[in-house]
């Protein structure tokens, strides 16, 4: 299989991967255009290497060669960085994104540096492509970018409590792969036949994974909460949190304003309980917890008398903390949150004698009630200081 037919092949495929996505209503607009944008770019990638290996050897086109090549070469690694944008979180891509651009930064001006100087690569007279000592540096660039690719995507995963499976990690393998082939043989396209491969099976999985992603939050949903509850068969704790007088903060401030406070408490939930449980939205204004295996365990370990209950009112009381310092930059979140808390053991862990709920869902009914409970003191409050305040007036 000549050089030419690996290419058509690979942007066949990528040109019916967007006619696709553009009839993909799972994925947001944003989303699908970052996905299309980042077919594009491999499209553009392969037509530009297949262009520089035909004219590889003919003097007539030294100029358009080497810029050819350069161009190509400035183009690699925003392909990391565009996939990383995919797949992580908005506040960890805030953090991350500065480290792409540094990244991209460097390998713009090496490019242009080649322009003037055979920094990166040579091309000699006869028109023939030849590696520096300081490709090397290209090469980290792409590796760190890749790097930097797979923590974006391990982060995100673990932060949602999304197992890390085959599926994805072969999409990595493949690209990895693709760029291993490229380093040892530049004269071989196989690497765009594994990138294409490796793009496919990180659609597809990404496709699995974001049908149990909440649109708005970015938390799992309520089918992933159903699923976690049916095979919860460990000892833990679930904690379920209602946003306080919602309906008013809609009525007063607008739509928007409840989007971006729902949105604002699910990134404080996940900064509390993100390394240590499974966090949903499970409804409108309500979220839930469910810790991760053995961390009642771990958590109580580290409280006097080992307090399973101070443990969790501890977590919940951060919770609220945190709520109460932004609800100071912004006033949609005064009203704060009603929490409510159960304690589900484990058969083979506790006697049946320790065991205060036969099932996880008793366990879910009891937090649920206790939020209640904790809603409606907040109600009580909410009237008696209005009712102060009148008087006042």
């Amino acid at each position: 299989m000549n050089y030419i037919t690996v290419s058509v092949i690979c942007i066949i495929a990528l040109i019916i991967g967007i006619f696709n996505l553009t009839e993909n209503e799972l994925f947001s607009k944003r989303k699908k255009e970052k996905f299309i944008g980042l077919a594009l770019i491999i499209i553009l990638e392969i037509v530009l290497d297949t262009v520089s290996f035909e004219i590889d050897g003919k003097v007539n086109y030294l100029e358009i060669y080497k810029s050819i090549k350069i161009l190509e070469f400035i183009i690699a690694p925003m392909m990391p960085m565009l996939l990383a944008s995919i797949v992580s979180r908005k506040t960890f891509w805030k953090k991350i994104k500065y480290s792409f651009f540094i990244l991209l930064t460097v390998n713009i001006i090496t490019q242009l540096v080649t322009i003037y100087e055979p920094f990166i690569f040579t091309i000699s007279e006869e028109a023939v492509y030849t590696r520096t000592l300081y490709t090397k540096i290209y090469i980290c660039i792409l590796l760190i970018s890749l790097i930097l690719l797979i923590v974006s995507a391990y982060n995100s995963y673990m932060t949602l409590a999304t197992k890390v499976n085959i599926t994805l990690v072969s999409s990595y393998l493949y690209m990895v792969l693709g760029m291993v082939i490229r380093l040892y043989n530049d004269k071989s396209n196989a690497d765009w036949l594994c990138i294409c491969f490796g793009y496919f099976i990180f659609l597809l999985d990404f496709s699995n994974r974001y049908l149990k992603i909440d649109s708005l939050t970015s938390l799992l949903n309520r089918r992933a909460f159903d699923y976690r509850l049916a095979k919860t068969n460990y000892s833990t704790a679930l904690i379920i949190i209602d946003a306080n007088n919602f309906k008013s903060i809609n009525d007063t401030y607008g739509h928007q304003s409840g989007d971006w406070t729902l949105s604002k408490i699910a990134e404080i939930i996940l900064e509390v309980y993100g390394k240590i449980a499974y966090c949903y939205r499970i409804g409108g204004d309500e979220f839930c917890i469910i810790l991760k295996p053995n961390m009642l365990e771990e958590l109580t370990k580290k409280t006097a008398n080992y307090d399973n209950y101070k443990m969790i009112k501890d977590l919940m009381a951060k919770l609220d903390e945190r709520i109460n310092e932004i609800a100071k930059e912004n006033g949609t979140l005064k009203y704060g949150v009603s929490q409510g808390f159960g304690l589900y053991y484990s058969l083979l862990e506790y006697p049946s004698s320790a065991v205060d709920y036969k099932s996880i869902k008793d366990v879910y009914k009891i937090a649920d009630e206790r939020m209640y409970k904790a809603k409606a003191e907040f109600k009580k409050r909410l009237a008696e200081q209005s009712k102060q305040t009148a008087q006042e007036v």
